[in-house]
């Protein structure tokens, strides 16, 4: 098996990271995809020597490392990657080299909309955790019985304006929600977006199946990325735990999932069946959102049209 080394540089200023846009090559993986500069290492050069030799090369500009942020490993067709990712700054003008075509310094919506999504999504979790510490953006995965009572008149609110539900969560008044793990993204130290994850028990031809329900999915203030940050940490969760995600959404907001990495059944939403406890059976239109753990069970129904029994309304 082949071994290629190289580096990343994370570099700021002025609160910004510094991105190139690859020229097109045929290919290439990055070709015409803006992507974190670096490149791989040459015969006996260390990361830190191949960092500075490719920020010259790509951006004509000497560069000052602050730290390495990590190493990792992955895997790209038949090589392996042995990768160091560097947060580094400058004081020079960098310029459009070597193989780059455009450049720029970008706020954090900005990364989200423009970087590669492929390739971020592969960038090791430590440089994401980086990056959303470098913009003040926390987060926070907690039981459902260590939310504030703060936090929920806030999560309230918007359950309210934004998905019409007039249930409260209070710990004084119920704790029926308690079972569920939330995701607090703040920005700045103020919540910006929310949702949950909750053990739910479907039925596929009688046979039983925990998954997670995602409900209450919510980004109080919109267009900055944080959606999409709950969306991908909820997957990352999930993946961790080998759980299916489910959820359900209105056909305008499926595109958002869709760029979140959430997969759509289209309609599926038809086939999840509420069984209520006199016994009779209700379901709602709309698409079904998913992210599936290793057994594919939800492929499965997908693709043979089967139908979903649940005791859970809504969810």
């Amino acid at each position: 098996m082949e071994i290629r080394r190289g580096v990343i540089a994370i570099v700021e200023k002025d609160g910004k990271i510094l991105m190139g846009k690859k020229k097109h090559k045929p290919g290439h993986f990055l070709s015409d995809a803006w992507h974190f500069p670096g490149g791989k290492s040459e015969e006996g050069e260390s990361a830190e020597e191949t960092l500075h030799r490719e920020m010259k090369e790509e951006l004509g500009v000497e560069i000052q490392i602050i730290k390495k942020i990590c190493e990792y490993e992955a895997m790209y067709q038949d090589k392996k990657i042995i990768g160091t990712v560097f947060h580094c700054k400058t004081n020079d003008e960098p310029i459009a080299g070597d193989d780059l075509v455009e450049i720029g310094y970008f706020d954090y919506e900005g990364i989200l909309k423009t970087h590669d999504k492929a390739t971020f999504d592969r960038l090791p979790n430590e440089v994401k955790e980086f990056i959303e510490q470098f913009f003040n953006i926390s987060v926070e995965i907690i039981n459902g019985t260590d939310v504030s009572q703060p936090d929920l008149d806030q999560i309230n609110k918007y359950r309210h304006m934004r998905l019409d539900r007039n249930s409260i969560w209070d710990h004084k008044i119920n704790t029926g929600f308690e079972e569920r793990t939330f995701f607090l993204i703040r920005k700045n130290n103020e919540l910006v977006s929310f949702g949950t994850l909750r053990p739910i028990k479907i039925y596929i031809d009688g046979k039983e199946f925990e998954i997670l329900g995602m409900q209450a999915v919510i980004s109080i203030i919109q267009g900055k990325g944080y959606g999409k940050i709950l969306t991908r940490t909820m997957i990352d969760y999930a993946t961790k735990l080998d759980k299916t995600i489910i959820g359900f959404c209105e056909r305008k907001n499926t595109e958002f999932y869709l760029k979140s990495g959430l997969y759509v059944w289209e309609d599926g939403n038809s086939k999840f069946f509420s069984v209520k406890d006199d016994g009779s059976e209700y379901a709602q239109e709309g698409d079904a959102i998913y992210f599936e753990g290793k057994d594919k069970f939800l492929s499965e129904a997908i693709n043979n049209n089967k139908i979903i029994k649940h005791p859970i309304p809504h969810w």
